[in-house]
């Protein structure tokens, strides 16, 4: 008995590994689709429903000002070039549950003068494909921007 409890979670550490290696091999895949405004239909397939739409809203939003929009920053590296054109590095999985997954990415600048910066991509399993579900928290902040900018022109 006590050799087949053995087996038993060897099996299942083995089942543990083999899940994080894939998470992380797909992050890594889906990282080349982390979204900007002129490429979001591209990246389409690549994100969450919900994602997506909240994306698609802020991203054609009419402009109300000469100003950089904040969002413009938001999937770039610290040298402002986008994420999808970096290279990443996986340094953590944690699977939340059975269908969420957090990873932390080390971005790697495409000017070799800045230094890599912590990101965090959350990942959904939609219909057997994991998907991104958010990047360094930024659902809340389009569900906000949103908001702020049609509260702005109804004044």
């Amino acid at each position: 008995m006590k050799r087949f409890l053995i087996y038993l979670t060897a099996i299942m550490l083995l089942a543990a590994c083999n899940s994080e290696s894939k998470i992380a091999g797909r992050a890594q895949e889906l990282c080349q689709h982390i979204p900007v405004p002129e490429q979001l239909e591209q990246s389409r397939n690549y994100l969450t429903e919900d994602f997506y739409a909240a994306l698609d809203t802020m991203f054609n939003l009419p402009d109300t000002s000469e100003v950089l929009h904040e969002w413009e920053f938001w999937f770039c590296a610290a040298d402002g070039s986008p994420v999808a054109r970096c290279t990443t590095e996986v340094q953590t999985v944690k699977l939340t549950d059975a269908m969420h997954a957090t990873v932390t990415l080390l971005v790697h600048p495409e000017d070799p003068d800045y230094t890599a910066d912590e990101h965090t991509l959350c990942m959904e399993l939609v219909e057997g494909a994991w998907l991104i579900s958010d990047f360094d928290n930024r659902l809340a902040d389009c569900i906000r921007y949103t908001k702020n900018a049609r509260n702005a022109v109804e004044l």
